[in-house]
């Protein structure tokens, strides 16, 4: 799970308290691993992505490339806060008024056309971080409701 996401969007990098961690969703994995401190960088689109591309963020120490974490901080920004979401900041969303959880899982390679998931299918094995990853967001869902005995 990540607690920085820089948004090539915004020019924004957020910083987070991530409501969920890997312990919450490991061990609904039957195949996947989950990961705790990584850092996400929020690109326009992942095929457009190359391996220099690539690489360069990872020498920056970003182990996720997604589309999805920098609009969505966006809009939590603006739910917590009066007024647009800032461009080109740190941006701290640490004590926020709500949950905020982000959980990246890998189903794609961007940079090979050939493996996306456009170009194949995807099997039980694919799915399985996406299956762990549901079942934990319920359960925090749930709990934090009160509907869960333990």
């Amino acid at each position: 799970m990540c607690h920085h996401v820089f948004d090539e969007h915004s020019v924004n990098a957020y910083w987070l308290e991530n409501c969920v961690s890997a312990a919450d969703v490991q061990h609904h994995h039957v195949y996947g691993s989950a990961l705790d401190n990584q850092r996400a960088v929020t690109v326009r689109g992942t095929f457009l992505q190359n391996r220099d591309y690539l690489e360069f963020y990872y020498q920056g120490r970003y182990t996720v490339v997604e589309m999805e974490a920098g609009p969505f901080l966006d809009a939590c920004f603006e739910a917590s806060m009066p007024g647009r979401h800032p461009v080109g900041e740190n941006v701290n969303m640490t004590r926020l008024g709500f949950d905020l959880g982000i959980v990246h899982y890998a189903s794609d390679t961007p940079y090979t056309q050939a493996r996306t998931l456009g170009a194949r299918g995807l099997s039980y094995r694919g799915m399985d971080s996406t299956y762990a990853t549901a079942v934990a967001v319920a359960r925090r869902i749930l709990g934090r409701e009160g509907a869960l005995l333990a």
